[in-house]
C-alpha cells in the first residue's frame, strides 16, 4: 500500500521516563456534588472504555489540573476513578468501568463521525498478543476531513499526555487495506497532525493509532 511507509518503533517513540517523587493514589470523590455533563469528550472516553471493560485509561493532567470539565465530562461517567498525586498535586487520573446509565445515554445519541470511525465495532474479541509494527500515513494519498467538534477532543488529548504523543488502542476488528484511506479518523488525523502512525499486526489489524 503506497500510502503507508513502514517504520520501526525506535524511530517514532520518544522517551517518556518520569522522575516522580512521593507518588500516591487516591479514589476520586465528588466532594462538590458536581453534575454530569455529556459532551463529545464523554463520547470518546465511553467508547474507548466500553469495547474492553477490563482495561484502564490513563489521563495525564499535570499540565491542565483536575478541572471541573474533566470531572463532569469524564470522571463522573465511570465507576472506577483513581487519582495519582505527586505530593498533594493531582498529576494523572485512571478510569475504568463505564457507568451503565452513561452507556445507555450514549446509545441514544448521534455519535461524532471521527469517534464512530475509530470505534465502529464495539464487540471486543479476546486474542493472543500479536506484535505490531508502525506505519507512517502519507497525506498526499488521503482526502482531508475536517471536524470542528472533534477538535475539542484532539486538543484535550494533546494537552493530557506526558510528551505530546497520543496513543489510542483500538478494537482488533479494523482491517487495513487500500480502502482504509476512506476511514474518517485517518482522513481527519492525517491533516490535523503532522505525523500519524498506524500500528498494524501480522493479520493486518490496526491495533493502535499514534499521533
Amino acid at each position: 500500500m503506497k500510502w503507508l511507509t513502514p517504520l520501526t518503533a525506535e524511530e517514532i517513540i520518544s522517551d517518556t521516563e518520569q522522575n516522580a517523587m512521593g507518588i500516591r493514589f487516591s479514589n476520586f470523590e465528588n466532594t462538590h456534588n458536581l453534575k454530569k455533563n455529556f459532551s463529545v469528550l464523554t463520547q470518546f472516553y465511553l467508547k474507548l472504555g466500553s469495547y474492553d471493560k477490563t482495561s484502564q485509561t490513563s489521563i495525564y493532567i499535570k499540565n491542565v489540573g483536575l478541572r471541573n470539565e474533566i470531572i463532569q465530562e469524564i470522571l463522573l461517567h465511570f465507576e472506577s476513578c483513581r487519582i495519582v498525586l505527586e505530593g498533594e498535586v493531582p498529576v494523572e487520573v485512571i478510569i475504568s468501568d463505564p457507568k451503565m446509565d452513561s452507556l445507555s445515554e450514549l446509545n441514544e445519541i448521534s455519535i461524532n463521525p471521527v469517534i464512530q470511525s475509530l470505534f465502529f465495532n464495539e464487540i471486543y474479541k479476546e486474542a493472543d498478543f500479536i506484535p505490531s509494527n508502525p506505519y507512517f500515513v502519507r497525506k498526499e494519498y488521503i482526502d482531508e476531513y475536517k471536524d470542528s467538534e472533534f477538535d475539542y477532543v484532539y486538543n484535550f488529548l494533546k494537552k493530557t499526555t506526558i510528551n505530546g504523543q497520543v496513543f489510542i488502542n483500538l478494537p482488533n476488528t479494523i482491517k487495513l487495506n487500500d480502502s482504509s484511506t476512506n476511514q474518517i479518523f485517518i482522513r481527519y488525523l492525517t491533516f490535523k497532525d503532522e505525523q500519524l502512525y498506524l500500528w498494524v499486526d501480522g493479520y493486518n489489524n490496526v491495533s493502535m493509532v499514534q499521533f
